[in-house]
């Protein structure tokens, strides 16, 4: 019954129908897995229906909701029995108004428990799938799940132990798993378990390994919830995660692109992660920094990343600059303009370029191009990591190449403008540049004749910081001792300037301001004047050691007041898209039994040959089931139809009502045996003439044992009660058949006769008779 939805639903009204099959199930019987197995078939069934909230709260008011989770875990052992019971439970999980309870009472421990050291497929699967459709609400569950195990129990099901005895998770059911593990890394509590599992990596490795979008995106969705922890250094001892997030980034979609990029960056604020990063993943973010089709939501991520990491660990910028960092960062700077990603530019801008030994990479990717771009924005800590960008450069043995590509320029833009308090850090990185500059000869006669150069040692005379001013002064006193360049320094300027810089006060500047003067003697300005004269003389109180260093490139490291700040992602994915699927599980009802039959005997129509030649049945023929052909001239001898009607239990049959015969009467076996009876009483007084009867050599019961209504029919035809002997009458009782009076003598026919006599001329008599046949050939069950 519960396998149709009518009478399901009627079943779903029955109060005590599911508490007395949990009963049933308690206790043992014969056959008992057979009688477990049918009840858990049936309680399925009903609670798959919409039985009313008060049928359902009286289960749990009455303990049959727990019985039944007693009688799942403790009383079954079939396993397709305990799939019933699975399906039953996971039934009553769907109620939304009273899961909460459901849980309280065990019911999803119960799943949790048919989906541990199963050997059916089936079973881990309905586990599976109940906690996927609960890690759709993790928040509100959360506790059921972390006292279940549930986060490691799915790594379980994703990678087993070669020791594991249960069946072994399919593709689908992984996915399933991923699926979950995705829903439950939103819920910090639960993420932290996954975390710390044994398992975690290398389940997430394997579902990676599935190869679709779906599993991809629960694996980069999962390692991005857990990014976020503080204690997430424990998963930088797996070497596949991090291959992972570098495939993800290639292989897409765009939003495992989005999850991996962001997990990658919140993964270089951890130390442990920094060497495995550099040489596995930096390449593949610089790539995202320089893709023209990537959102630049995606590629902040890896800049923040390429900035944390180049930062904090020294030994990822030379392979940055070989991966073609600069080249992305010149590519990212023409179309952005945003000052913190600008600053953040300028940082990682700084840091490479103070690996000089890739200092031909550096120019070559156009290094000059960003410090030139970077240099004119109005922001003070960006133009004092270019300072210390163009003064790390400046230090390089092929420096000539700045110079051809605007380093002047470069230094000009960041003096031109007051920045406040970076001024003198601004600047000294500044001089130190340009100072280095005038070293070599063929360096120190392309800058002097920079059409920007005066102007930029004006901006530096005006400072008051001395080492700005020494500095300045180094620079006017080499190029002034270089003879290609003395001639255009005396054009432009330079002694009113060197003189300009000995109004400083600072007696180092005074004394370099002298040396520049004794390098020049006759371009000196009134020499006689005692202020010119005692700058000429002071150069006796000088220390001769600090000449000697200004033929040598400075490479001194400047205190950098900035310090990093390290930046994770800042994208925010607030939860997956996955849905619970609470549809009801109805059973199949197994074909385990078949219907009863009992195949009733057919009995032969016995035909006679009469005076005229003319094919007639007997008696017997009349009380028989199914017919054979019977040849007439017409049809029309029979009432009602061929058919047999059952009746009641007592299988009593009507005979209808004729105009010739009298009301129907009953035609009982009681009286069928009384008038055997009395018949055989008869045969010893009476016996039989088969000469003088028409029915002579026939087997037929006599016609006194007969309905009235045959009695009439056949005695109108000039038959004998007395020229036969009953044959024998079988044990099932048959349907007579009614009939007229045949007045005529005719032979009455069943249906074949008709065809046969050409009643049905409008139709083919070939197919109709074909036809017919083949229905009256087959045996009939009755």
């Amino acid at each position: 019954m519960s396998d149709y939805p009518r009478s399901r639903a009627a079943l779903g009204k029955e109060k005590k129908l599911i508490p007395y099959l949990t009963a049933i199930m308690r206790y043992g019987c014969v056959e008992a897995d057979r009688v477990q197995h049918f009840c858990a078939i049936a309680i399925c069934n009903v609670l798959a229906t919409h039985m009313e909230r008060s049928l359902v709260e009286e289960l749990i008011r009455n303990e049959t909701v727990k019985d039944l989770v007693t009688v799942t875990q403790l009383r079954v052992n079939s396993s397709t029995t305990k799939l019933h019971l699975g399906k039953a439970l996971f039934n009553l999980l769907g109620r939304a108004e009273l899961r909460q309870e459901m849980v309280e009472l065990h019911v999803f421990e119960a799943l949790i428990e048919l989906g541990k050291n199963t050997e059916s497929v089936d079973l881990l699967e309905l586990a599976v799938k109940t906690v996927l459709n609960l890690s759709c609400e993790a928040h509100k569950y959360s506790h059921s799940l972390r006292s279940l195990g549930v986060p490691a129990w799915l790594l379980a099901r994703v990678a087993p132990s070669p020791s594991t005895q249960s069946v072994r998770a399919t593709a689908a059911i992984k996915a399933e798993c991923g699926q979950a593990l995705a829903n439950i890394s939103f819920d910090k509590h639960l993420a932290v378990a996954i975390n710390a599992a044994e398992k975690a990596s290398e389940a997430l490795t394997a579902l990676y390994n599935l190869h679709s979008d779906d599993t991809s995106y629960c694996v980069t969705v999962s390692l991005y919830n857990l990014s976020k922890l503080q204690n997430c250094d424990a998963l930088a001892a797996s070497t596949t995660l991090i291959p992972l997030l570098v495939d993800s980034l290639t292989r897409g979609p765009i939003l495992c692109i989005q999850l991996a990029a962001a997990t990658l960056c919140n993964f270089s604020l951890r130390d442990p992660f920094h060497d495995q990063l550099t040489n596995i993943a930096l390449s593949g973010m610089i790539k995202v920094i320089a893709s023209p089709t990537i959102d630049i939501s995606v590629k902040l991520d890896a800049v923040h990343f390429l900035y944390n990491l180049v930062t904090a660990y020294p030994p990822s910028r030379i392979p940055a600059v070989e991966a073609g960092a600069v080249a992305s960062l010149v590519k990212l700077v023409k179309s952005q303009d945003e000052e913190d990603l600008l600053s953040v530019l300028g940082r990682i801008t700084k840091e490479l370029c103070s690996e000089i030994v890739v200092y031909k990479k550096l120019i070559s990717d156009g290094i000059m191009k960003l410090l030139l771009k970077l240099s004119k924005i109005e922001l003070g800590p960006l133009k004092l990591d270019i300072s210390c960008a163009i003064y790390s450069l400046s230090g390089a043995a092929d420096a000539i190449k700045l110079l051809q590509q605007d380093c002047v320029d470069v230094v000009f833009w960041l003096t031109i403008h007051d920045v406040l308090g970076l001024n003198d850090p601004i600047r000294r990185n500044a001089t130190r540049a340009i100072r280095n500059l005038t070293v070599i000869k063929e360096e120190a006669d392309v800058l002097c004749r920079e059409e920007r150069f005066f102007t930029v040692l004006r901006a530096f005379s005006k400072s008051t910081n001395e080492d700005v001013l020494w500095q300045t002064a180094a620079v006017l006193y080499n190029l002034l001792n270089t003879p290609t360049s003395v001639d255009v320094m005396l054009r432009r300027g330079a002694v009113p300037l060197v003189m300009d810089l000995a109004t400083s006060g600072h007696g180092s500047v005074r004394h370099l301001c002298s040396a520049c003067l004794h390098a020049v003697p006759e371009s000196i300005p009134d020499p006689e004047n005692t202020a010119v004269l005692e700058l000429i003389m002071c150069l006796l109180d000088a220390d001769v050691n600090v000449f000697s260093e200004l033929h040598v490139k400075t490479t001194e490291e400047l205190e950098y007041s900035l310090g990093a700040h390290h930046l994770g992602s800042e994208f925010a994915h607030s939860g997956t898209e996955y849905k619970a699927n609470w549809i009801p599980m109805p059973c199949v009802v197994d074909k385990l039994f078949a219907p009863a039959s009992v195949e009733v005997s057919s009995y032969q129509v016995t035909t006679v040959n009469t005076k005229d030649h003319e094919t007639k049945p007997t008696a017997s023929a009349l009380l028989s089931l199914s017919h054979k052909k019977l040849t007439g001239l017409e049809f029309n001898l029979f009432l009602g139809s061929t058919k047999p009607q059952r009746l009641a239990h007592e299988h009593s049959f009507p005979i209808p009502d004729d105009e010739e015969s009298e009301g129907g009467e009953m035609y009982k076996p009681e009286e069928r045996e009384r008038e055997r009876e009395r018949e055989k009483e008869r045969e010893g007084e009476t016996e039989g003439d088969n000469d003088k009867s028409s029915y002579s050599g026939y087997s037929s019961p006599q016609l006194s044992s007969l309905p009235p209504v045959v009695r009439a029919a056949l005695e109108s035809r000039g038959s004998s009660p007395n020229n036969t002997s009953p044959p024998p009458v079988p044990s099932q009782t048959l349907p007579p058949i009614g009939l007229r009076a045949n007045t005529r003598n005719e032979t009455p026919i069943d249906t074949l006769g008709a065809i046969n006599s050409g009643l049905y001329k409008s139709r083919s008599n070939k197919q109709v008779k074909g036809r017919t046949q083949q229905a009256f050939s087959n045996k009939k069950k009755y």
